[in-house]
């Protein structure tokens, strides 16, 4: 389970970085709002997940966290591709 969570602390790594990227890319406040908030949510997880892969499971509240892990990974997966797409078609 180590090598799970280590695996999911490169995709918030990726995570956050998207963030940062489509941070900058941002013109409108709502979508800075969005990615700063998702950039958060990233790192504050980052966080949590690497403590639990150097010393092991057994946290509380586990089945709440992978839960919300779920959940953060689909939003950025969603709104990096919604503005992938907004962004190619500008080309």
């Amino acid at each position: 389970m180590r090598i799970l969570h280590g695996y999911s602390d490169l995709g918030l790594i990726f995570g956050a970085f998207g963030c940062v990227v489509l941070l900058i890319l941002q013109s409108d406040m709502r979508g800075k709002l969005i990615f700063s908030l998702l950039l958060i949510a990233n790192i504050a997880f980052l966080i949590v997940n690497t403590w639990i892969t150097i010393n092991g499971m057994g946290i509380p509240y586990g089945p709440q966290f992978h839960l919300m892990l779920a959940i953060i990974f689909v939003a950025n997966f969603y709104l990096t591709s919604r503005t992938h797409r907004k962004f190619s078609n500008l080309e």
